[in-house]
């Protein structure tokens, strides 16, 4: 009978001996929380880098066009560079128009000049 208190107590120890004793009860909590960091570092890396290369709204895009087209036609027909006819109340329209409008100007000249 005394043996097997012994073995009992035996595997009592040992299985208290196994256990991680001072273990954090936000474990599991930290290590949810820190996931989510990863998980949100990831997205806010995705974003940041897709408006770096290219991911233009299409306001933007519309507004590029347009300006383009209003600085082509105003230099093909010699009027002065005015950005400021075409700009709207969207800041997103205004930039792209300002990029067109940039980039158009000068091509327009060149043709009025008939070097193309």
């Amino acid at each position: 009978m005394e043996d097997e208190q012994h073995k009992n107590w035996i595997k009592l120890a040992k299985g208290l001996g196994s256990r991680q004793i001072g273990k954090q009860p936000f474990d599991r909590l930290i290590k949810i929380l820190t996931i989510l960091l990863a998980i949100f570092l990831v997205v806010a890396l995705t974003v940041a880098l897709a408006n770096l290369w290219g991911a233009k709204s299409p306001k933007y895009e519309q507004g590029y066009e347009a300006g383009y087209r209003a600085s082509y036609r105003a230099a093909f027909n010699g009027n002065s560079y005015d950005i400021k006819a075409g700009l709207g109340q969207n800041s997103s329209y205004n930039d792209g128009y300002r990029n067109g409008y940039d980039e158009g100007y000068p091509v327009g000249q060149l043709y009025l000049k008939g070097s193309h």
